[in-house]
C-alpha cells in the first residue's frame, strides 16, 4: 500500500486548460487524461490525498473511476457538501509517515506546524508557478505531468532537505 499526493486536478473545469496552459483540446479528454495516469500508478489498496481542486460538479462520477482510497483536503473551488464526510480532512491536516511529519494544505505556507523540526508541507493550488520553499513541495499534478506524487518520489525530490 502507497501513500499518494496531488492537487489541482480541475476535473470537468474546462477554463483551466487555457487558463495554466494544460496540453489538452477539450474537458473530456483532459479528464480522461488525468484519471488514466492516476490508475496507472494507484492501485485499488493506495491512500490518495487529494490537496483540493479536485472537480467541477459532483465529485463522486470521477471517484467511481479512479483507483485508490481518496481523501480530500478542501481548496477554494471544491464544494464540500457533496463529498462524503468521511473523506474530508482537516484544511491543514498533520500526520506522520516514517518519522516525517507531513503537513497538508491546499495553500503554500511560509512556515508551518513542525517547521523546525523537520515537518514537511505539501501543497496545490500555484499550478507549478512557485517554486519549492525549504521543506515545502508543490505536489500539484501541473508539476508532475498530470501525475501523483508518490510518498517515495517526495522524498527522493526532498533528498538531503529532510531525514527519513
Amino acid at each position: 500500500m502507497t501513500d499518494w499526493f496531488t492537487s489541482d486536478h480541475h476535473l470537468g473545469h474546462k477554463g483551466i486548460i487555457n487558463l495554466v496552459n494544460r496540453p489538452f483540446e477539450s474537458e473530456s479528454e483532459m479528464t480522461n487524461e488525468i484519471i488514466k495516469r492516476h490508475n496507472s500508478v494507484v492501485s485499488d489498496r493506495d491512500t490518495v490525498y487529494v490537496l483540493g481542486d479536485f472537480c467541477w460538479g459532483d465529485p463522486s462520477k470521477y471517484i467511481s473511476r479512479m483507483n485508490g482510497n481518496i481523501f480530500l483536503v478542501p481548496g477554494n473551488h471544491d464544494n464540500i457538501n457533496k463529498w462524503l464526510p468521511q473523506f474530508i480532512l482537516r484544511d491543514i491536516y498533520l500526520y506522520k509517515k516514517n518519522k516525517v511529519g507531513i503537513v497538508l494544505c491546499h495553500y503554500p505556507l511560509r512556515e508551518w506546524e513542525g517547521f523546525f523540526r523537520n515537518y514537511i508541507h505539501l501543497f496545490g493550488h500555484v499550478h507549478n508557478s512557485l517554486p519549492n520553499y525549504k521543506r515545502s513541495m508543490d505536489i500539484g499534478i501541473d508539476s508532475n505531468n498530470f501525475y501523483p506524487y508518490s510518498f517515495g518520489e517526495i522524498c527522493d525530490r526532498l533528498d538531503g532537505i529532510i531525514n527519513v
